[in-house]
């Protein structure tokens, strides 16, 4: 007499399990469609899958369902860290040399000006090379200064994603101009020996957020 009431109330246990778990693809369809993810399509094309055919609890794998949205998430989490990464200039960390074959002779920090003979900060690192050795620029970016500087001579900034500039100083020659868009590797112009420099060489600076960085951070001299 039993019989039939079980059978039902065994029958309603699958049908909310198939409810849930219809619901459960919808709401993973819709928010798998809102990313632009290399595995989107193929996760996609499951979750139709799912949602077109003619549910039988034992054909849902839910270890495959659990791990598509362990990915999601996993996935979202990566992206989130890398654009702090970036946002912060952690991960800028391929910059072209900005002279070839250069030896640094002053690093930076707080030094003993070779010149004035006084201790002064040194906001960035002096590469000495031979005059007239192109300079190029770090990474893409563009031009927001071009100008003379009784210290620096002759010299070029150039403003880079994540709040970055960098800074080219002593330069004999230059080659962009202000508002030119540059690209990596590019040459902007030529060591010198122009300003307060006992010999040729260039002055690279880096600054974030408006702080000078040292830029051995960066380069691999």
């Amino acid at each position: 007499m039993w019989e039939k009431p079980q059978r039902r109330f065994l029958q309603y246990i699958l049908n909310t399990r198939q409810v849930l778990m219809v619901i459960t693809v919808m709401v993973l369809l819709l928010l798998i469609n809102r990313l632009s993810l290399p595995f989107k399509d193929p996760l996609l094309s499951k979750a139709k899958y799912y949602t077109n055919y003619e549910f039988n609890i034992n054909n849902i794998n839910l270890n495959k369902l659990v791990k598509a949205v362990q990915t999601y998430a996993e996935t979202k989490n990566i992206k989130e860290l890398l654009k702090k990464e970036v946002d912060s200039g952690k991960l800028i960390s391929t910059f072209a040399p900005p002279v070839q074959n250069g030896r640094v002779t002053s690093g930076f920090g707080l030094r003993l000006h070779p010149v004035e003979k006084i201790l002064k900060a040194h906001n960035g690192v002096d590469i000495e090379q031979s005059e007239g050795t192109p300079v190029h620029a770090v990474l893409d970016g563009e031009v927001i200064f071009v100008g003379k500087d009784a210290e620096l001579g002759n010299y070029v900034k150039i403003s880079h994603e994540g709040n970055m500039i960098t800074l080219y100083a002593h330069l004999k020659d230059v080659y962009v101009k202000t508002k030119d868009k540059v690209k990596k590797g590019q040459i902007i112009g030529s060591v010198g020996q122009t300003g307060i420099a006992e010999n040729p060489h260039l002055h690279f600076e880096v600054w974030k957020n408006n702080e000078p960085q040292d830029p051995l951070k960066w380069l691999n001299y």
